[in-house]
């Protein structure tokens, strides 16, 4: 439900509230009874009514601030995820490299070179956007994760493909073969490498905008909530750029730092 209609519901509620209970008095006031009774009934009623009206506005709360932490934790988990995720497409790029590397090898020394390891898959989680809300984060995670299928699904592919290659040359001794299919790889791994870059510059631009939602902390009132929604707000964009800058950054010192580790050994 969304905060104007249900805000709005709201005031009505407590409007009609008063009508009645006014009502009620003018009533009373009116006929002026000699009774008490209809003035404790009243009194009774609008008790009961109130401590009644006020437990549900407070239960409704408190759901809404439920549903914007579990929002922004996942969040949280996207951010470690998506950084998970640069690591594979770094490993995932090398590993295309070696295939190329390999098949000179196996050229010049006239003797199969085997490629050190597979390429990794992509873990996919798709209960996290049950956590979520907002239209706009929704539909580009959607699509991530349809690009992370499609390129899991070239990835298994071309796996099962070399490791059938390497099993059968190895036991035919058919260098032959497997030069010819290894070169095969090669040529097809030009497009996966296009399609780890375009995934490493949307994985960018995703984990720049949810760094972005992340500053939007969980709030417990209504009034704050509707002031801090989590959806586009102004320059939005202009900070996601900004963002896109520093993660680009972070990313190139990581592989600066690691590069000089491995320097070490």
């Amino acid at each position: 439900m969304r905060f104007e209609n249900f805000f709005i519901k709201i005031l009505l509620i407590i409007i009609l509230s008063f009508i009645l209970i006014f009502s009620f008095f003018l009533f009373y006031n009116i006929f002026n009874p000699s009774s008490g009774f209809l003035k404790d009934g009243i009194l009774a009623f609008s008790g009961a009514f109130f401590a009644f009206l006020f437990i549900r506005l407070a239960d409704g709360f408190n759901k809404l601030y439920e549903r914007h932490v579990k929002h922004y934790n996942a969040l949280v988990k996207l951010e470690q995820i998506i950084n998970k995720y640069f690591t594979i497409i770094k490993i995932d790029l090398m590993t295309l490299d070696d295939f190329e590397v390999n098949l000179k090898r196996t050229i010049q020394d006239g003797k199969m070179s085997i490629n050190p390891g597979l390429l990794k898959i992509f873990p996919v989680y798709d209960e996290i956007l049950l956590e979520l809300f907002g239209q706009d984060i929704l539909q580009k995670l959607l699509n991530y994760n349809i690009d992370l299928f499609n390129i899991n699904g070239d990835f298994e592919t071309t796996n099962r493909y070399y490791k059938g290659i390497v099993e059968h040359c190895l036991n035919e001794k058919d260098i032959d073969t497997y030069t010819y299919n290894l070169n095969n790889i090669v040529k097809r791994s030009k497009k996966l490498k296009k399609f780890l870059l375009s995934l490493e510059e949307k994985s960018i631009t995703l984990l720049s905008e949810i760094r972005i939602l992340m500053k939007r902390k969980p709030v417990y009132t209504k009034i704050m909530f509707k002031l801090l929604p989590m959806k586009k707000f102004r320059h939005y964009d202009r900070e996601v750029e900004k963002e896109k800058k520093e993660v680009k950054q972070e990313i190139e010192e990581s592989i600066k730092k690691s590069e000089q580790e491995i320097e070490k050994y």
